[in-house]
């Protein structure tokens, strides 16, 4: 068996989607439908590029070699030592083809898979109008589109600044967009915004907008105030490890959302006066994109309660459903037989909602009586109306106007539009058949891939078996070794051999991790090594090392006696060794800020040999070896010991951090031969005005106050020592600096 790792990630990736999700997968089929319409279906050879996204392409990659040559063939390649990144003729030819060939054919299934949908699209459909996409001023990814009530404004998450997904608000008639709602990135008030399964919400009155966050670990639901983006109030979510889909209640009294807590997501009712947080549903069955009835005495929503089967642990489709606050009852709404249901919106009579299906493999816009009855079909998007994820919301409505809004997925991106009720052309909904999800290759989902996934019992105990329960082990196991290394060789000076090897252990959830490393030199003096162990099992992280680090400096110099036409020839070795033991702990406060504690004792000890060589001048004949000089000077005893805040929100290019800011507040103490006292402030901010054209600007102190603060030893650190630039600053020594009768023995670095 070769090693996985080693091969390309669409490869190994989307060999892990085929087996996992099979030959049906609508994002999967959206992805190449919208590569085909637009012509830039890629060769196999390019797969390894970044520009396609590996999970889909590998998983189309694989489900067509299933389809045309078999699953065995699929295991076959697995098994082969075949790595289309060195090799795809290679792999191609175990097929029995070669890559031009396989590349061919693949595409040619794509497109006829592709012009079946076309085919099928009806002549007449819905005038949407593009609203916000890469051409107008937004992102690649412009998502969660929210409707303010009045439908003249939109909320929608993009990373249109390239650095990280940010709340907008744009005028919905023009797409001009007016400002930035949220600054995750470079001032982050939030760890993180909930973009990719939520969306925002506005108040009745439109005067506040309400997103699902997380803040110092811990799930948060704020208010914004949209003409500035500043937080207005916010709420904690007690007993909760994330909230999503956030939803006002008619009178704007209070909000529900989905909340998870402990793997279960169930909905939840947020008083805005109390703070208080009401469970409404309790069940194993996931609860999401919750609205409220314009009546504001039932919620309607999306669930998997109607369709999942927890007995043979075979998840369903999404459903739609109604809570009645009153008695907490669920009911189910008739919808499609078959595939998902999502992003609920409930027009402002209480009569239909409109919502995302894909019946037929292609999620698009339908609308149907709240009650159940005909369904109709308000969009004919050939690619989908999608986010991120195959769940994420992407469907909004204005109450007051019947404006609508989402985002599709198109030029391998997301595209934002607008749909107003007199554009509309209703549809009868197709047959849910699901067959556009199907990836291309085959015209029936079959297969030894789709008869196991379709096997929801197999691997399962008997019902009613007793399951025994086996603790946890927390043992460290073998992860990988470093490459080995060694040198060897041999001059008229003598021989040298050295190496290095290094080893990494875990246990299996990575809470633990042991690290050893361990080098050789020349000599006895030149063995070193390195242990460190690191302990991720609490939020308080904490690391202990130990060490022995030798210092090895070759310099030589070559002098001449006049008088007896002699040449001396020295080869002086300087060593430092550093022994010691160290630990440090930190505690994040926000996946920003953090502090730091750390200690630890260090030895330093210094010593020199001097091998000197006499050649004559005339014959460079070797005369004479002198006897080697060994010196050595006293050992240094440090106890080290230094709290620091740090706080970083850089985002970092090829090299260096191109946007953001950075600073580091650290205070530290040192005992022992040495004693003083240090302070570090140092404050970066990165600009990208024009990219990729970074301005930095830097604030920084360091002194050291103390007995020993001006010692001849310590190196004066300045703003470009590599100490600074990786943030920390524990005093180093040099030669040039060092009291003259010891000036040979002092490290150099």
């Amino acid at each position: 068996m070769p090693d996985i790792l080693q091969y390309p990630l669409w490869f190994v990736e989307g060999m892990a989607e085929y087996l996992t999700l099979g030959a049906v997968d609508g994002q999967t089929a959206m992805w190449l439908r919208d590569a085909a319409l637009r012509e830039k279906l890629p060769h196999i050879r390019d797969l390894d590029n970044p520009e396609y996204f590996p999970y889909r392409w590998g998983h189309a990659f694989w489900a067509f070699v299933g389809a045309k040559y078999g699953d065995r063939a699929v295991a076959s390649l697995i098994r082969s030592a075949a790595n289309p990144r060195f090799d795809l003729a290679g792999l191609s030819r175990q097929l029995g083809s070669e890559p031009d060939a396989l590349t061919a054919a693949w595409h040619q299934a794509i497109r006829e898979a592709t012009n079946a949908v076309v085919a099928d699209a009806s002549p007449v459909v819905s005038q949407a109008r593009r609203l916000i996409d890469r051409k107008t001023g937004g992102g690649r990814f412009n998502i969660g589109p929210r409707l303010s009530p009045d439908g003249r404004e939109i909320a929608f998450f993009s990373e249109r600044d390239r650095f990280s997904v940010e709340l907008f608000l744009a005028d919905a008639e023009t797409g001009r967009i007016k400002r930035r709602l949220s600054q995750s990135a470079t001032d982050p008030h939030f760890d993180s915004l909930e973009f990719l399964n939520s969306a925002g919400a506005w108040s009745p009155d439109g005067k506040t907008l309400a997103i699902a966050a997380m803040r110092g670990g811990r799930p948060v639901v704020a208010c914004l105030d949209p003409a500035s983006g500043r937080v207005q109030r916010e709420w904690a979510l007690p007993g909760l490890d994330d909230a999503l889909n956030p939803a006002f209640s008619p009178d704007g009294r209070s909000i529900v959302v989905a909340g998870n807590a402990g793997g279960l997501i169930d909905l939840y009712l947020l008083s805005l006066e109390s703070g208080q947080l009401d469970r409404l549903t309790n069940d194993p069955f996931a609860d999401l994109e919750p609205v409220f009835t314009p009546d504001g005495r039932a919620i309607v929503f999306v669930t998997e309660r109607f369709s999942t089967s927890l007995e043979s642990l075979e998840p369903g489709k999404s459903r739609l459903a109604t809570l009645d606050l009153a008695s907490r009852a669920v009911r189910p709404i008739p919808g499609f037989r078959s595939g998902k249901h999502l992003s609920p919106q409930v027009s402002a009579d209480g009569r239909f909602i409109t919502f995302l299906g894909d019946p037929d493999g292609i999620t698009n816009v339908y609308r149907m009586p709240i009650d159940g009855g005909p369904i109709v079909r308000l969009t004919s998007v050939l690619t989908g109306v999608a986010g991120i994820t195959a769940g994420s919301p992407a469907l909004t409505a204005s109450p007051a106007t019947g404006r609508l809004a989402y985002s599709v997925f198109e030029d391998d991106g997301h595209t934002l539009y607008v749909l107003d009720p007199e554009q509309v052309v209703a549809h009868v909904a197709p047959a849910a058949n699901a067959q556009a999800a199907l990836l291309p290759g085959r015209a029936t989902a079959v297969g030894d891939v789709q008869r196991l996934i379709g096997d929801a019992r197999r691997g399962l105990p008997a019902l009613g078996a007793r399951i025994d329960a086996v603790p946890y082990s927390h043992a460290l196991t073998l992860d990988g070794i470093g490459q080995p290394t060694i040198s060897a060789g041999i001059s008229e000076f003598g021989g040298f051999v050295g190496g290095s090897v290094s080893a990494y252990f875990s246990d299996m959830l990575g809470d633990r991790m042991l690290g050893l490393v361990a080098q050789a030199g020349g000599s006895f003096a030149d063995l070193g090594g390195q242990a460190v162990y690191l302990n991720r099992r609490h939020r308080w992280n904490w690391a202990a090392a130990v060490e022995q680090l030798p210092y090895r400096v070759l310099d030589m110099t070559l002098g001449q006696d006049l008088a007896t036409s002699e040449i001396f020839l020295t080869e002086r070795i300087r060593r430092q060794t550093s022994s010691g033991a160290f630990a440090v702990t930190a505690f994040p406060f926000s996946a920003a800020t953090r502090v730091e504690l750390a200690g630890g004792v260090r030895w330093l000890s210094f010593s020199s040999e001097s091998r000197t060589r006499v050649y004559s001048a005339e014959t460079q004949e070797l005369l004479e070896r002198l006897p080697v000089e060994k010196q050595t000077s006293p050992r240094m005893r440090l106890a080290e010991s230094n709290v620091a805040l740090v706080r970083d929100t850089s985002f970092f290019g090829a090299t260096s951090p191109v946007f953001g800011s950075r600073g580091r507040v650290e205070l530290g103490r040192t005992l022992g031969t040495l004693q003083y006292t240090s302070l570090l402030v140092d404050g970066r901010r990165y600009f990208m005005p024009k990219r990729p054209l970074t301005l930095a600007v830097r604030a920084l102190h360091y002194g050291r106050y103390g007995r020993d603060s001006t010692h001849r030893q310590l190196l004066d650190l300045y703003a470009g020592h590599q100490e600074f630039v990786h943030g920390y600053g524990y005093g180093s020594f040099s030669a040039a600096e060092c009291p003259q009768d010891t000036s040979e023995l002092c490290p150099v670095f």
